[in-house]
């Protein structure tokens, strides 16, 4: 199979801590939107307990209310399992700028990262999905044609599962962030480890003495890929209508 060409480039010293005012993405473990990625604002920080916690207003879902999302934690089910794992950050810097190889800039010029692709997706590809306003982890099941692809999203509490067309517009390729290594290239032994045992759920954060308001409330779980009546086959839900205020930095991210 071939791979995709993916290159991640970091400038000297390139650094993105997370601070309060800046732009984000956050993952969520609430059922219905099991690893999808939402992009949000850090509007404080805050340390309980020595744990980091995070308020974030949701951009593209503006009526929501503020939530506070523990830094690190590990999805629910794995308090379950016998193998520890390591806890999953969930919170990461905006995702880097995607540039075609062939408009690749200097080395030298580069002041920031940057992520070079030739844009051609494989099956067999860890790829992030733009989809009711989050973006969903998966891999490409199947290449359609007509820049249209089968994309199987990741197994929970990963990601939902069952698979869905999708057009290459909405596709990235997918990436890991950490504070130390910044930016890197996932692989698919590690994507799609299941995690199995350890600390850091909702019920940290009412120890901690913080509300526990879910990324999303239950009237938008309502409209998640796995409430679609359509969830079994390939067909999608209808998109959930976004801030008209976010559509052109939408197109922008997506190219």
């Amino acid at each position: 199979m071939h791979r995709l060409f993916v290159t991640v480039i970091m400038a000297k010293d390139t650094y993105h801590p997370l601070e309060v005012g800046q732009l984000a993405e956050a993952r969520s473990f609430m059922k219905g939107f099991c690893g999808a990625w939402f992009r949000c604002k850090i509007t404080d920080i805050k340390q309980r307990n020595r744990e980091v916690y995070n308020v974030l207003h949701y951009l593209d879902f503006p009526d929501e209310k503020h939530a506070f999302t523990k830094l690190y934690q590990i999805p629910p089910r794995n308090r379950k399992q016998g193998t520890e794992m390591k806890i999953q950050i969930m919170v990461q810097p905006p995702f880097p700028p995607i540039n075609r190889k062939c408009q690749m800039p200097p080395v030298t010029a580069i002041t920031y990262v940057i992520v070079i692709t030739e844009c051609i997706w494989n099956v067999g590809e860890l790829v992030d999905w733009w989809k009711d306003g989050c973006y969903w982890s998966g891999k490409v099941a199947q290449v359609l044609g007509n820049e249209k692809a089968m994309v199987g999203l990741l197994p929970p509490p990963i990601s939902e599962g069952w698979s869905y067309e999708a057009s290459f517009s909405d596709l990235r390729p997918s990436l890991d962030w950490s504070p130390e290594d910044g930016w890197t290239l996932p692989t698919p032994e590690v994507s799609i480890r299941m995690p199995t045992q350890g600390k850091g759920t909702m019920d940290d954060q009412v120890a901690a003495g913080l509300p526990c308001a879910p990324p999303l409330s239950s009237h938008l779980a309502t409209n998640s890929l796995a409430a679609s009546e359509n969830l079994k086959t390939c067909g999608v839900s209808e998109m959930l209508k976004e801030s008209p205020s976010l559509q052109a930095d939408d197109d922008h991210t997506r190219k």
